[in-house]
């Protein structure tokens, strides 16, 4: 879906308040940026590494179709310093159109790329912007609530920063760190359009189009996340439900009373069908069962027979007579056959079969009756239990296991007292708390990362010995000693981050500079960090920390020629050090916060404590050492941080 959030970029996302008249806030992360939004125009800033086309597109997302517009541009980056460009994006709504200018911010900037010229302005339109916009999301222009910049910097090597960015001339500040954060600006009214300005720093060589460097910025309209955004309470019409695609809500089914005792009536909150008062309904179902039953015998008779008979052989003698030509001999021999009985056996075999049949009939009957839920179930809520026979969703405090959804997972729902519905208003956004290491405000109780004391759970104690501030129209040069009362293994500024905050008490923040874990370097006696050239964007114009361990305190020099921010008036300034490991998060932060009472000095300086005791603050030249030394003066009082 368009408009959401891109991994791995830095999103400042800026929302319409509910009534156009009200002051202009800023909310920073984590304020979620998961509320659903459907981006229907913006402009995108691009191919900052490379040549040919589209450097710049201009239209309906997805940016990179060819419908939209594109044009050429020459970002002109250098691998030794900065280029700044100025941008704007215009919605004009009476013209039906969008149009983005693109120039250079220093014309008389020694970097312009191989061919030494400066890059020429660019100016693109979009027309016909309401009715493009209707076609493709069936939405319209005037709905339009919420706007996004997003600055993607994740090129080794280089950088992109968006610095001093306005909306319709409020300014709202710099984004200029790589990772992803969110920063919300509520109270602006878009009915009249929009103008975004602000200066795009590319520092850094980029390498084509390695991991995508881009800046985006995007008008968008924001909608329902969750079903329970388009409940109206009402349970007759059904239950809505919120469509992801479009990000609006949908009509539910209607509840169908056509049951046999319904009016065909519904009743508001609950969605009870009206009953028509007396209407039983009985059904009496009859059963008729027949069976019948068979039963077969059969029985066999046997019978037998004997019958004997005698046997009589008679004898009688056999004579033989043999005669020869020459003799004659005559022999008898006598025949004997012997008599016996004889017995005769006869058996005779009998069977009959018999069956016999039987018959019978069940007859049952079931009656059922309906009546209209009973008066029970009426006073059965209330009585804290959830009782799912009558209906009941919730009772009391029993929810049946419901919870406050993920996007206000604060606070508890509550039951309707028709004991049919839940009630989620009384869930809310989690409180935005500190995010440690972005220079940002984030909760709100005007402390900035290291002043705030849930990114400090560490404290040492520091003293600034002195210093001194001069102010160079937009910049300032300033010169900061202090003392460490700590030893150099508990600062180990060659593995943290290392932060420098300036504030007036009760005002805005001066400065915030952050020197990245692996910028310093080993020097005699300690460590250092230099950026003659200005090239590290988040350093803010600081080009100089020296830091050297003294018999168990750790001295340290700050110093910037050019340092990012406007020098205020004589008075309190608040000095902040912070320590910080980004891999182990806030419970690694250490840091120490020094209030100075600043004097006017000299060519129209401020300086701590005078301007003989600020000129001892001095940067080194070359090889020669800093000459931050402590004083024989009053030292700066070292602010004891809330909750330490």
């Amino acid at each position: 879906m368009a408009g959401r959030a891109l991994a791995g970029a830095l999103i400042l996302a800026v929302l319409a308040g509910p009534n156009p008249g009200e002051a202009v806030q800023i909310v920073g992360p984590p304020i979620s940026n998961t509320q659903e939004k459907l981006d229907v125009f913006g402009v995108r800033y691009q191919r900052f590494g490379t040549s040919g086309a589209k450097h710049i597109l201009l239209g309906l997302p997805d940016l990179s179709d060819n419908n939209n517009e594109h044009g050429k541009y020459s970002w002109s980056p250098v691998e030794d310093g900065s280029v700044r460009h100025l941008i704007a994006f215009t919605w004009d709504p009476v013209n039906d159109k969008l149009i983005t200018v693109v120039e250079p911010a220093d014309s008389t900037s020694r970097h312009h790329g191989k061919s030494g010229k400066g890059p020429k302005a660019t100016t693109l339109e979009f027309t016909d912007l309401r009715a493009r916009v209707a076609g493709r999301f069936g939405r319209s222009v005037d709905e339009v609530n919420v706007l996004s910049v997003v600055v993607r910097s994740e090129t080794p090597g280089a950088s992109v920063a968006l610095n001093d960015i306005t909306v319709n001339g409020q300014l709202l500040g710099n984004v200029a760190l790589s990772g992803f954060n969110t920063f919300n600006l509520l109270g602006l009214d878009f009915t009249s359009g929009f103008t975004v300005t602000a200066t795009l720093v590319l520092t850094g060589a980029f390498h084509g189009q390695l991991n995508d460097p881009h800046v985006e910025i995007l008008a968008g309209i924001t909608g329902c996340e969750a079903d329970a955004d388009c409940d109206d309470g009402l349970a007759c019409n059904g239950a809505e439900t919120c469509d992801p695609m479009t990000l609006r809500c949908a009509l539910g089914t209607p509840v169908a009373c056509t049951g046999a005792c319904d009016t065909g009536a519904c009743i508001n909150p609950d969605g009870f069908c009206e009953q028509i008062p007396g209407c039983p309904t009985t059904t009496t179902t009859t059963t008729i069962t027949t069976s019948t039953t068979t039963t077969t015998s059969t029985s066999t008779t046997t019978s037998s027979t004997a019958t004997t008979s005698p046997t009589t052989t008679s004898t009688s003698p056999t004579t033989t007579s043999t005669s020869t030509a020459t003799s004659s001999t005559a022999t008898t021999s006598p025949t004997t056959t012997s008599t016996s009985p004889t017995t005769t056996s006869t058996s005779t075999t009998a069977s009959s079969t018999t069956t016999t049949s039987s018959t019978s009939t069940t007859t049952s009957s079931t009656t059922v009756t309906t009546f209209p839920p009973p008066v029970p179930c009426d006073a059965a809520c209330g009585n804290g239990v959830r009782d799912a026979a009558c209906g009941e969703v919730c009772d009391g405090a029993d929810l049946g296991g419901a919870t406050c959804p993920p996007d206000r997972p604060m606070g508890t729902p509550v039951c309707m007292p028709a004991c049919h519905r839940i009630d989620y208003t009384p869930c809310i956004r989690a409180p935005p708390v500190e995010i440690c290491g972005n220079c940002f405000d984030d909760d709100g109780n005007g402390l900035t990362d290291f002043e705030d004391p849930a990114c400090c759970p560490f404290r040492f104690d520091s003293s600034v010995t002195s210093g001194r501030l001069v102010s160079d129209k937009v910049a300032s040069s300033v010169n900061l000693c202090s003392i460490v009362n700590g030893v150099a293994d508990q600062l180990p500024f060659e593995l943290d981050e290392v932060y420098i905050q300036l504030r007036q008490p009760g005002g805005d923040e001066l400065l915030c500079a952050r020197i990245p874990a692996g910028d310093f370097v080993a020097v005699p006696g300690g460590f250092a960090f230099r950026d003659p050239k200005h090239s590290l964007e988040t350093a803010r114009g600081i080009d100089q920390i020296v830091a050297r361990t003294r018999m168990g305190a750790t001295v340290t020099g700050t110093f910037g020629k050019r340092a990012q921010f406007v020098q205020p008036p004589p008075g309190a300034v608040d000095v902040t050090l912070g320590v910080f490991s980004r891999g182990m998060g806030p419970a690694s932060g250490a840091c120490s916060t020094t209030r100075v009472e600043f004097v006017a000095g000299r060519d129209d300086s401020l300086v701590y404590p005078d301007d003989a005791a600020a000129h001892t603050c001095r940067r080194p030249g070359g090889s020669q050492r800093s000459t931050c030394r402590p004083t024989r003066r009053n030292r700066a009082v070292t602010i004891p941080l809330a909750g330490h």
